[in-house]
Parts: structure tokens; sequence; C-alpha cells
């Protein structure tokens, strides 16, 4: 019994509906991305499936007279807070004009989870008679690919934030544009984020690709397909981001529209950006360093029962060990097959 809580009573109508609505009930566990997501709503991956955008053409021009597309390059943190992936703007390298110290906690505590990692590693290549610096033998390769991934800092990344507009069309047909009752293509304006190798690697080839040569791809339509080949059947949000193809489109019929989607996006700066969208947003320094403190407690106490083990005499008792059972990947991890290039001993993937 639930304390002093009451059974709802129900009127026959209400009744007689929630039967219904009850069996069709589900929850969906959506995480908020922006701070305003009505006006300034972020953009979700799609699962296998294409969606026709256009590119605001808001650019700013450097001295030489060369354009860029206008966008949010943050540095950003992913961090494992508990059981949730989390995204902090890195801090490092901000000076007192801009109120901070130009140190970032998250930085500064990298190298604990790297210790551990390592440590970790070694501990399991030696359970299973193997040398952790054999960077070639696929059973090494697979212990180090799960004990870096579970770092709970990961090094900053950088990322490109971009207005877009997405134009609705039918679900199964992405050439037939849904208008609304007065023949007007719908459409909604996002927030983009992608990394900045993901964005050299699929939007700048895409441009080099396009008879106009662009340098950004301010101005133009696309078409972003997430599409692509399951062996299992089974599809997921980031797989489909790692098969994004971004395609040029020419589509004449909405060329007429391209000025009003400029305008209705004049005000998606870098500033707002900032204000809005939760992992572009920057947060005071010692609150970070509060929340470093956090996150890192875990590690630290794993790591001191390492130092304790390494450092406890042997004869005449027992010299522990952390045991650390191998799981599977979190969700997020990088399960790339190279592993030739991980680091060991302290050294860090940060360029």
């Amino acid at each position: 019994m639930l304390g002093k809580m009451k059974p709802k009573v129900f009127t026959a109508e209400q009744l007689n509906a929630i039967k219904v609505e009850a069996v069709q009930q589900t929850v969906d566990v959506v995480v908020q991305k922006s701070a305003d997501p009505e006006n300034f709503p972020v953009f979700d991956i799609p699962v296998n499936s294409k969606v026709l955008i256009y590119v605001p053409n808001h650019v700013l021009t450097d001295e030489e007279g060369n354009e860029e597309l206008r966008m949010d390059k943050p540095l950003i943190h992913t961090v494992i807070n508990g059981k949730r992936y989390q995204k902090i703007r890195c801090i490092r390298g901000l000076s007192s004009e801009a109120g901070y110290s130009g140190e970032c906690p998250l930085c500064n505590g990298e190298q604990d989870p790297w210790a551990l990692a390592n440590e970790q590693i070694k501990e399991q290549c030696k359970m299973r008679g193997l040398d952790p610096n054999d960077s070639a033998n696929e059973s090494v390769k697979t212990i180090k690919r799960e004990y870096y991934s579970k770092r709970v800092v990961k090094s900053p990344e950088q990322s490109y934030t971009f207005p877009i507009v997405v134009i609705e069309t039918d679900p199964n047909e992405i050439k037939k544009i849904v208008v609304d009752e007065n023949g007007v293509p719908k459409h909604k304006a996002y927030w983009y984020t992608i990394s900045k190798g993901a964005y050299e690697k699929k939007w700048l080839k895409a441009l080099e690709g396009m008879e106009e040569e662009p340098s950004h791809p301010g101005g133009n339509f696309f078409i972003l397909n997430y599409t692509y080949e399951s062996k299992s059947g089974e599809y997921n949000k980031r797989d489909s981001a790692r098969e994004l193809q971004v395609v040029p489109k020419k589509i004449k019929n909405l060329v007429q529209y391209v000025e009003q989607y400029d305008k209705e996006t004049e005000e998606w700066d870098i500033t707002k950006a900032i204000e809005t969208i939760f992992d572009n947003m920057f947060y005071e320094e010692d609150d970070i360093a509060d929340e470093t403190g956090k996150i890192l407690a875990g590690t630290r106490e794993k790591l001191a029962i390492y130092e304790s083990a390494v450092n406890a005499p042997v004869a005449g008792g027992f010299n522990l060990q952390a045991q650390t059972p191998a799981v599977g990947l979190p969700q997020g991890a990088d399960d790339d097959d190279d592993m030739s290039g991980l680091p060991m001993e302290g050294e860090t993937d940060a360029e």
C-alpha cells in the first residue's frame, strides 16, 4: 500500500476508455536536447530512412573574403555518468576575459580513466596469458576496445552545429513533398550537429561532387540518406549515423522558398546555439569541477585498489587484485576493428 494514496474512481465512460488505452500504453524515454524545444528543436537522427533538407545560407566572411557557413564549433567531452552518456563542453584555453581560468577539469581528469583502463587491460591479458602490447592479437584488441570504451571521461572532440530546414516528405517516397492546404511545402527548422570528422568525410565530399564546387553547403538542398542493409534485420540510430550519405539535390519547385527559409532561420546564430542546445552550453568552471569529481569517484576508488594490491606484501598473505568481469561494449562505444593505434601506459587520444 502506497501511503495515503487513494485509488482513482472513474466514471463509466472513463473506465471504458482506460481499458482500451491501458493495453496500448507505452513509455517513450526522450532525452531533451534543447532548452527551447518548441522554437529551437534539435534534429534527431532517423533510423534507416531519408530526409530532404535545405541548409540556410548564413555565412561568415574572413579578412580575405572567403565565405564559411555560420556555425558553432564546440569541443565536447563525452562522459559516462552512472549508466548515462552525457556531453559537456570543454573550457580548456578559455581566458579570464571569457570568465575562465584556461584550465578544464575534465581534461585534467582524463588521465585517471586511462590509467584504470590500462590496469584492467594488463590484468585481463595476464589472466588469459596474453601480451597487452601485442597489438596484432585479436583477443588483445577486443580487451582494449572493451576497457578503453568504458573510460568515464573521454577526450574532447569537435562538432559543427548549424540550422537546417527539414522539408516534409511522404515516409515511403522521398520525392513526394507534403504540402499544406495552400499548397505550400510543410517544413520545420532544426539544429543539426555532426562531428568535425564526419562533416569532412560526408559533407565536404558531397560538396566536391557538385558542379559549382561550393565551399560550404549553405543555400543548397540535400537528401540525408541514413538507409543501410542490416544482416540481422534490426536497425538503430548509431548505425544509421555511420552510414549517412549526403546527396546534393536541385529542386526547382522549392527554389522559390529559399529566401523564406533563410529569413526564418536568421536568428539561429552561434549565440542562439549556445543558449538553447544543452550540449553546446558553457557551464561554470566550479560546477564542472564538482561534476568531474563525482564522475571520477568510482574510477579513483578502483585505481586505489590496484595500487594497494601492487604495494601489498605477498609473503604470508594474499595479494588481492580487483577482478572486473568482461562485458559487452556499452552503447555508443567505438567498435572499429583497427585497434593497433590504441595507446597504453598513460598516452592520450587527444590530437
